[in-house]
């Protein structure tokens, strides 16, 4: 599990949850639960970060990392075991743990975000999400 630290601008860096935190990282958690394998953040144009997260075979998630919501890693996920199997429970919902806001299963092995924010594609994509795949090609 990872306990990610944020410093907006540019600063980013994934600390284990069971080493001492520092003073600073403890007063400003923000979430948890969130599998320690983000690919891709970026920051929607209303400035709200966006996050998605490889799952183990399917479950890939997009959260939207809220302070003290916990997303549920491992007890609740969306993937299975390589190899097949469960992952614990084999639960996909659990009180108090967050749902995310969109998941792909099977996975689509996710390499990338962005907000488009340019008109030159027209303004009915300007504003929507795009996200990246490593498992498909043409």
């Amino acid at each position: 599990m990872c306990c990610w630290t944020l410093t907006l601008p540019s600063t980013a860096r994934c600390i284990s949850a069971f080493q001492n935190l520092p003073a600073s990282a403890v007063a400003t958690r923000k979430a948890q639960g969130a599998r320690c394998k983000v690919q891709g953040a970026t920051l929607a144009p209303d400035g709200t970060l966006w996050m998605h997260e490889y799952g183990l075979q399917g479950g890939d998630e997009i959260n939207l990392p809220k302070p003290g919501v916990n997303y549920g890693w491992p007890v609740i996920t969306y993937g299975e075991n390589y190899g097949g199997g469960q992952i614990g429970a084999g639960l996909t919902a659990q009180a108090g743990l967050e749902q995310p806001l969109h998941h792909w299963t099977p996975s689509i092995a996710p390499s990338g975000m962005v907000f488009l924010t340019i008109e030159c594609y027209g303004k009915v994509w300007q504003g929507n999400l795009f996200v990246g795949s490593l498992k498909f090609f043409t």
